[in-house]
């Protein structure tokens, strides 16, 4: 699932692709994708536009258009875009396409049809009614530990909530809290000042260097928990201690039962 790394690659792919072209054709090939708007209402606004800027807030990428207004794209469980001129490298799973005045393409694929595409005038309102806290990479220290504050929650559980993080998913909550060393169903109120500190210094950290890396994977750190989920499950700190897993709100968590006690 794209998270805000992987969204944070696409920021970027679109920004050094697809900024200040006119659009002169937009597609939708399928609806189930689109939040609060008709097939028709959103092509229109998008024919004549220009995509002229771009920004993120978690795993939501906001496109400024000019006439004014933003075209949200929410990748899902299996979200892409694809910038190509030949209509034979569309991709399969196409559910939006835009085509540019220089025949380029910019397809937003979508295999499993969770994600979300639509159109907003205002940035903030939109924001929010998805009732979306702050983006993982802003938040304060301060309002980090604020949030962890006399709660029953499990830490993973909260990592998750977007409505008190946005942007961090499954596969990178389960990297902060290994490179953080807490076990995931660890209650947020029985964290110490120091795990604290130490798991907001970790959000950024490893944000961050998913980021320098592209979002991929195999390219991390060897110190990183992520290349060996689903691969040997050893962990990258010692190849005699094998990764566990455990359900925790829902979703398969993986962990070290020696390193995350």
């Amino acid at each position: 699932m794209p998270e805000l790394p992987e969204v944070e690659r696409f920021k970027r792919y679109i920004d050094s692709t697809s900024l200040n072209q006119k659009i002169t054709k937009a597609e939708i090939k399928n609806e189930k994708i689109l939040e609060n708007m008709s097939k028709k209402n959103i092509e229109k606004k998008l024919i004549n536009a220009q995509i002229i800027q771009t920004s993120r807030i978690g795993k939501y990428l906001f496109l400024l258009l000019e006439p004014k207004s933003y075209l949200i794209l929410h990748f899902g469980m299996t979200g892409n875009i694809k910038y190509f001129k030949n209509l034979n490298e569309e991709p399969a799973h196409t559910r939006l396409l835009i085509t540019f005045s220089n025949n380029y393409h910019l397809a937003y694929d979508c295999q499993r049809l969770f994600g979300i595409v639509t159109i907003t005038k205002d940035k903030t309102t939109y924001i929010k009614d998805k009732q979306l806290g702050p983006d993982a990479l802003l938040i304060k220290e301060s309002a980090f530990i604020e949030q962890l504050k006399n709660r029953s929650t499990k830490i993973k559980s909260l990592l998750l909530n977007q409505k008190i993080l946005c942007g961090i998913g499954n596969i990178y909550a389960d990297e902060i809290l290994f490179q953080s060393r807490i076990h995931p169903a660890t209650k947020c109120g029985n964290l110490t000042k120091h795990q604290k500190r130490t798991l907001y210094s970790n959000i950024s950290f490893v944000l961050t260097t998913a980021i320098n890396h592209n979002a991929i994977i195999e390219h991390y750190p060897h110190t990183f928990l992520l290349p060996h989920r689903k691969k040997d499950n050893i962990c990258p700190l010692n190849k005699n201690h094998e990764l566990k897993t455990v359900k925790i709100s829902g979703r398969t968590t993986y962990y070290c039962p020696i390193h995350q006690k």
